[in-house]
């Protein structure tokens, strides 16, 4: 499956839906969706994408494709088991790049059998947009900060 990285500093919220759309199966090519998700997202350059509208633009793209469920402050077993289940899960988390902090949107899509990786696209500054990520590192750098983290959510999507 083909995944496809944000390509400017501002864009994962539309990159994340439109990686969501390929993992149900759309071929959703960057160059004819993108501008389309930053308008239904309200991504602005410079100021990226707020999690509010991330969820409205989600819940209306994926409406005949997969079914959303919006989980706040998600534990690590629940996104797990339903990464076992088939499904995906995007995150939106804090990130820190170059001493700034700033929420970031990434998809998961799956988890070993073993539990130790969990697979990830678009969660990482350079190399492939599909990558896999220890369990304990996604546990340090994506979960770290939602016990404080107030707008810390996830939403599960499943295929319909």
């Amino acid at each position: 499956m083909y995944f496809t990285k944000q390509r400017d500093r501002y864009s994962c919220g539309p990159v994340a839906i439109l990686n969501a759309l390929r993992w149900a199966g759309m071929d959703a090519r960057y160059e004819d969706y993108i501008d389309i998700l930053r308008i239904v997202c309200q991504c602005e350059v410079g100021e990226g994408t707020n999690p509010a509208d991330f969820d409205k633009a989600l819940r209306f793209l994926a409406t005949a494709i997969f079914r959303v469920r919006r989980v706040h402050r998600p534990r690590l077993g629940d996104i797990e088991r339903h990464l076992r289940e088939d499904g995906a899960v995007v995150i939106n988390y804090l990130l820190n790049q170059a001493g700034v902090w700033s929420r970031h949107f990434a998809l998961l899509v799956g988890a070993s059998p073993s539990g130790l990786t969990l697979y990830t696209v678009n969660d990482f500054k350079t190399g492939s947009a599909y990558r896999p990520v220890r369990r304990s590192k996604f546990v340090k750098d994506n979960l770290r900060y939602q016990r404080s983290d107030p707008h810390y959510k996830a939403w599960f999507l499943t295929l319909e």
